[in-house]
């Protein structure tokens, strides 16, 4: 079963669920139960205007990396500027710090983990799927694969969006939703998920997570993921409301599911 998020916002890098940072979480982060709720902590943050993003083009997709010295990394894409990369201390004012490829290389829906090895490695939408992509100061990063997680291994023929990961016994876990093709819909969207014992080789689990042919038969997408100290996972996603018996389309929001087991 899952259940809605209220008091949800659109805000980039100001959701949060009563846990400190989970929009910064590391894989292998261990966090409470819910229930959870959403709340504005500011409702203009990383804007078009402070990236030179064009008004009324997007400016989306934020993820976040706690940093050593306590400042908080977002990876954010701004349109025709790629993935821009921005340092906070206080998750409200935000300073630029570089560009992960140097321009736009068309990859969007940046999701960036930490290795246990101190490099950072960021996950991608692209044409085939997820790209992984590496580097050693979490500013410039380097293709590694184009296509580690490959969207034809879950029969999905438009795109498949940025993972939330997260850290398992033996490697880690990725969970992402097929996205609508441009210019269509609403309509309804899977989350599917896949492991991997290094982050860069990554192998299909069988099954549907969210949406038909799950139990949680709602649409579901732009999936993050969080781990509980009795092993079992939260999945945080987006419901379009493009689904019956799914909420009506005036109850779209953020949900979130609880299984039992990683």
């Amino acid at each position: 079963m899952s259940k809605k998020l209220h008091g949800l916002f659109l805000g980039a890098l100001a959701l949060t669920f009563s846990l400190s940072g989970l929009s910064m979480a590391d894989p292998s982060d261990v966090f409470t139960k819910g229930p959870y709720r959403a709340t504005l902590i500011s409702d203009a943050i990383l804007t078009p205007n402070l990236l030179g993003v064009k008004a009324g083009l997007p400016v989306a997709d934020v993820s976040g990396v706690l940093m050593a010295d306590g400042k908080l990394r977002a990876y954010v894409f701004g349109q025709n500027k790629g993935i821009e990369i921005w340092d906070s201390s206080d998750g409200k004012i935000f300073t630029r710090v570089g560009n992960a490829f140097g321009s736009d290389n068309g990859h969007g829906q940046p999701r960036v983990i930490k290795l246990n090895d101190g490099r950072y490695r960021m996950f991608n939408m692209s044409s085939q799927g997820v790209s992984c992509s590496i580097s050693t100061d979490g500013v410039t990063f380097k293709v590694e694969n184009e296509g580690c997680i490959r969207k034809t291994d879950f029969g999905v023929t438009s795109n498949i969006a940025g993972p939330g990961i997260i850290k398992i016994s033996g490697g880690y876990r990725a969970y992402f939703s097929s996205l609508g093709n441009a210019g269509t819909g609403p309509d309804p969207q899977q989350i599917f998920s896949a492991t991997s014992a290094d982050s860069l080789s990554w192998k299909a689990d069988s099954g549907v997570r969210i949406g038909k042919g799950s139990t949680i038969d709602q649409s579901g997408e732009h999936p993050t993921a969080i781990t509980h100290a009795d092993g079992s996972v939260t999945i945080f996603y987006f419901d379009n409301g493009a689904n019956p018996p799914s909420p009506p389309r005036s109850e779209y929001g953020l949900y979130y599911a609880t299984s039992a087991e990683i």
